[in-house]
């Protein structure tokens, strides 16, 4: 969504290496030592965090990629016994010469009369991108945290913010009414939509039409589920309007809905959206995700 990563797409020589790099990057991701440690990693996680888990996988990404070495991960800066801030990653860039210090998250926000809000109300993007700017990316400047950060060879930072996730503007948006794009958000930002429980009428209701409440893991990428496995539980829209009318009337929390197509023994993700009670934002519980 938000990203700081900058790169000088106009240099040959650096674009024919990262497209180098890249192609070592999937070799090195698709292998199965990989995909075991990958998994390891997740289990050996005891948060049920989406913000934990996001970590995880940036984590095995840095220590595959063959542009970075990764020097410090959660690195804690204290002073005088107090924690004074963390540094999410410390890597150095092969490609610049340079040691990057990027702070990472997973947001997902909702349009709501000018503002972008969490689906739990407790966040919004503009308080979290000025949180990113004005504190965590200036914990280097902290006299503490220079002396941590020379002991591990590390003399001077750049500064990448990279922001993970998905904007959802209000069912029936005009360009005239919509939530304005902040700038530091990127064009390519992944964008969806939420509905309020009672305007949620899909016009689609065919048999190749699929639906999947998704837990804070599936969140993230659109999914290919195995029809097969009963663990990839997609239902008709029929049971999909029984299940929402129940939890709604039993519990206000916005939901993330999957859409999906049945195509040759697989359930193809299509779309998120998020689906609020008919008084959000006023009934949410204040919980983070």
């Amino acid at each position: 969504m938000v990203n700081a990563m900058h790169l000088d797409a106009n240099n040959h020589a650096q674009s024919k290496a990262l497209d180098q790099q890249f192609n070592t990057l999937l070799s090195n991701l698709a292998s199965k030592q990989s995909q075991r440690q990958l998994q390891d990693k997740l289990r050996q996680s005891t948060s049920h965090f989406l913000g934990s888990y996001a970590e995880t996988l940036w984590l095995h990404y840095l220590e595959h990629h063959p542009r970075y070495e990764l020097i410090a991960h959660n690195l804690q800066i204290h002073e005088q016994g107090k924690t004074v801030g963390e540094f999410d990653f410390i890597v150095f860039d092969t490609l610049h010469k340079t040691h990057v210090h990027q702070e990472l998250a997973i947001k997902f926000y909702l349009g709501h009369k000018h503002q972008w809000i969490g689906p739990q109300t407790v966040d919004r993007l503009d308080l979290k991108a000025s949180k990113l700017k004005e504190k965590q990316l200036k914990l280097s400047q902290h006299a503490a945290a220079k002396e941590t950060l020379a002991s591990l060879g590390v003399a001077t930072l750049t500064h990448e913010c990279i922001v993970k996730g998905r904007l959802f503007q209000p069912e029936g948006y005009t360009d005239a009414s919509n939530c304005s794009i902040p700038i530091y958000v990127n064009d390519t930002h992944l964008k969806s939509t939420w509905y309020r429980h009672k305007h949620f009428k899909p016009t689609s209701n065919n048999d190749e039409t699929y639906w999947k409440i998704l837990n804070k893991r599936e969140w993230m990428a659109p999914l290919t589920l195995d029809q097969h496995d009963p663990h990839n539980k997609c239902i008709a829209r029929y049971d999909l309007d029984h299940y929402l009318d129940k939890h709604f009337a039993d519990q206000g929390r916005p939901v993330m809905l999957g859409r999906f197509k049945a195509q040759n023994g697989q359930f193809i993700e299509t779309d998120k959206y998020f689906i609020v009670s008919d008084k959000w934002p006023n009934d949410t519980q204040k919980q983070t995700v």
